[in-house]
């Protein structure tokens, strides 16, 4: 009797065992990862996350490209002098963004045309990799839990894998612990190597900027892109030559999609130190006018003095005659060149143009009169 009772406690127990075991095997993953808990999670727990994770951003990519919303990116640019970055430039791009095939902004507009910056790669930033984000190209390495714009995520430090990690993220991910979607990336894409007099390959790449990408949650439960943030990794280490740079590209006008309320939390896209400037002159068009001057100048006198010297001497021009006097010629090529300036600088301050017609009036007579001084300097010096 007493062996009997024994063995069914035995039997229950067992079957309590298993049960529980079942059910433990039965819990749902993001419970699992309950936000708060400070115990690491196992391997095989962190496995599936990781897979959910790829796959998610696999179908994120596939949702965005359906869209085209606008997109405004504005860049400030800073001179590294006795290794403080002081303001320098501005510049404001706004246009379309088109993903469905590759990354691209559409109506693209700058304020400033007279830019170096490529319209699409502050686009870029707003995805991972849109074609080789997987277990074979990246490895994932779980850090914590963290809470991003009100939603409980988990964090992962992301590495490309293999020798071939040109152009491929390195950095910080946010995934949401609940559909694992990425809701914040940080970090920059790894330069391509270069082998420039080497035997083994180099990195020396400067062009790949440190960014902090966010996405925002709309209606429909869709993680959209909605801000980038950009930035040199030290102010102190000049880009493109001397210069570092700052910049924030904001999107809008999704069709069919409104954020929601929650996404208060996001960054503030206004810059404090952004200052909205108008196209402006700058180097590129005064140092040419400059040499435009120096050289109408020297034309007129050099040809002055030529006529004075010799009656051999002879102008071609039929507006001033074959020997005009200095006051001629200044009263009648001057206003011409100020024609040119004017229309120079109209063209050069018009938002969005290419550039083509304010550098046709301004390079047009520079190399006319580089021509004529020449003339006119072996003229002088023959007769």
């Amino acid at each position: 009797m007493r062996w009997t009772f024994s063995f069914m406690i035995l039997v229950i127990m067992l079957a309590c065992a298993f049960r529980n075991l079942d059910a433990q095997d039965a819990m749902p993953l993001n419970a699992s990862l309950e936000s708060g808990s400070a115990a690491q999670p196992d391997r095989a727990t962190l496995d599936k996350a990781i897979d959910h994770i790829f796959v998610q951003e696999h179908n994120e990519d596939v949702l965005i490209a359906r869209f085209h919303p606008r997109i405004e990116t504005r860049i400030r640019d800073y001179k590294v002098e006795r290794g403080e970055a002081l303001p320098w430039d501005n510049w404001t791009l706004r246009g379309e963004a088109e993903v469905s095939k590759q990354v691209s902004v559409r109506s693209a507009v700058w304020e400033n045309p007279e830019t170096h910056y490529n319209a699409a790669g502050f686009l870029e930033e707003a995805f991972i990799d849109r074609n080789v984000f997987d277990r074979e190209h990246f490895s994932l390495h779980y850090v914590g839990q963290d809470t991003v714009s009100g939603q409980n995520c988990l964090v992962f430090d992301v590495e490309p894998r293999g020798d071939s990690t040109g152009g491929l993220f390195r950095g910080r991910i946010w995934a949401e612990d609940q559909d694992f979607a990425i809701i914040r990336f940080s970090g920059k894409y790894s330069p391509h190597p270069r082998w420039e007099f080497l035997p083994v390959p180099h990195h020396t790449n400067p062009t790949y900027l440190d960014f902090d990408s966010w996405r925002a949650k709309s209606e429909s439960g869709s993680w959209l892109p909605a801000y980038i943030s950009t930035h040199s990794a030290d102010e102190g280490t000049a880009l493109h030559g001397e210069r570092a740079i700052k910049a924030v590209t904001q999107f809008y006008g999704y069709k069919g999609q409104t954020f929601l309320s929650s996404n208060a939390h996001l960054p503030s896209p206004i810059d404090p130190d952004y200052v909205p400037i108008r196209p402006h002159l700058g180097k590129s068009f005064w140092i040419p006018w400059a040499a435009n001057a120096v050289l109408f100048v020297a034309w007129n006198e050099l040809t002055t003095r030529c006529i004075q010297q010799t009656s051999q001497c002879q102008v071609g021009d039929p507006l001033l005659g074959k020997r005009p006097t200095r006051a001629e010629m200044y009263g009648v090529r001057g206003p011409l060149l100020a024609l040119d300036f004017y229309l120079a600088r109209r063209e050069k301050l018009r938002p969005g143009v290419s550039g083509f017609w304010w550098k046709f009036s301004t390079y047009l007579p520079l190399v006319s009169y580089a021509l004529n001084d020449a003339v006119q300097a072996r003229n002088v010096a023959k007769y």
